[in-house]
């Protein structure tokens, strides 16, 4: 019997995981499944998997703007450069989405 496993669909996936920003976790328990499966279909279907945040029991630290009172100095071209990469971020789809903040952020801290 060959039965269709939830997890086998990448368009669900893709709207729990990168849409809804579920944890590879919250989506194992919704579709019965283990940790494990679930990243494996996150590889085989290609979709992109975010890096680990802090986790439970261990202290966050202090982002760096929080702790060093002076804003940064940007000139205005990188300005303009970056506000336009927000908006782009903000009217894209989700994978795209996802890759123009990496932009974002690699932009930032190179500056």
């Amino acid at each position: 019997m060959n039965r269709k496993r939830p997890y086998d669909d990448k368009a669900l996936l893709m709207d729990l995981y990168v849409t809804r920003g579920m944890t590879i976790a919250e989506i194992a328990r919704e579709l019965h499944a283990t940790s494990v499966t679930i990243q494996k279909y996150l590889k085989k279907h290609a979709i992109p998997s975010r890096g680990r945040g802090p986790r439970k029991g261990r202290k966050r630290t202090a982002p760096a703007a929080a702790t060093n009172p002076m804003p940064m100095a940007i000139d205005e071209a990188t300005r303009r450069a970056l506000l336009r990469l927000v908006e782009a971020a903000v009217e894209a789809p989700p994978p795209q989405k996802h890759e123009l903040l990496g932009h974002l952020r690699r932009t930032l801290q190179q500056a």
